[in-house]
């Protein structure tokens, strides 16, 4: 069997659902709701999808869908490597606590963390969901939780970073928040300009391509690739671009929730 270099991760594409629906039918798991609405993570061997996870999210909850891996690669790892590559993703969009329904997975999942629960504890949007009033019967199934996934070890790689796009300039990032800093990766096109503004966060950014300027206490700063600044919390400033976009990356201390 091909060791865990060869397999890839990445999120499902639109067109991809109807093979999704069927990889989980072949392995008795509720595939009749499977749509745009869950968000999938799939596990590649070459071109041959072996694996997958879903999430339906919540605003600060999640379920999780369907956790499957193909008979010839299991015991490998794979599962476990698709549920933390969930909970990176969970991290990233708010999600601080994870439901799930299992018919005969309880041990499996709570050595991943998960701990046993009752129906009755879900929390309404959870409960309300097609896979606990229809697809997994009270009578049939078990309810797990996993909390506080923030103050887990997360797993973040490159092919699954959820993007965001920042409403005043039009800019492509993603973001990484721990309980005391966070981390920000932009890609800002060219002739934007973020207004002025102040954040309690200490804020350093680092130029990878491109130029971005800054204008703090009437003193502009040009910065190229290579370049580095430092700007003290609740230091007014603004930032702008001209006829070259910019790549940059921050980090925050105390962190901050760019979407909030």
């Amino acid at each position: 069997m091909p060791k865990s270099p060869q397999i890839s991760y990445r999120f499902h594409r639109s067109s991809e659902l109807p093979l999704i629906a069927s990889f989980l039918r072949e392995h008795e798991l509720p595939h009749e709701d499977v749509s745009s609405k869950i968000k999938f993570i799939a596990a590649y061997f070459k071109q041959e999808m072996i694996g997958c996870i879903g999430i339906e999210a919540y605003t600060d909850h999640g379920l999780l869908r369907s956790l499957a891996v193909k008979k010839d690669f299991q015991n490998q790892g794979i599962g476990g490597q698709l549920i933390n590559y969930l909970i990176g993703y969970c991290h990233q969009t708010g999600i601080e606590t994870l439901h799930l329904l299992t018919v005969s997975s309880s041990s499996y999942f709570q050595r991943m963390g998960f701990q046993p629960s009752t129906r009755d504890q879900a929390p309404k949007e959870i409960a309300q969901t097609e896979e606990f009033t229809t697809l997994c019967p009270a009578s049939e199934s078990n309810y797990m939780v996993k909390t506080n996934l923030s103050g887990t070890v997360r797993m973040l790689p490159k092919s699954l970073m959820h993007w965001n796009t920042d409403a005043d300039t039009g800019s492509s990032y993603w973001e990484i928040t721990g309980k005391k800093q966070s981390f920000t990766f932009f890609k800002v096109p060219s002739h934007r300009k973020f207004p002025k503004h102040q954040h309690e966060s200490e804020q350093i950014t680092h130029v990878l391509e491109g130029k971005l300027f800054f204008k703090i206490d009437k003193q502009v700063f040009t910065l190229g690739a290579g370049d580095s600044i430092v700007i003290p919390s609740n230091k007014q400033h603004s930032v702008w671009t001209e006829d070259q976009s910019a790549v940059a990356v921050d980090s925050w201390a105390p962190g901050r929730d760019l979407r909030s």
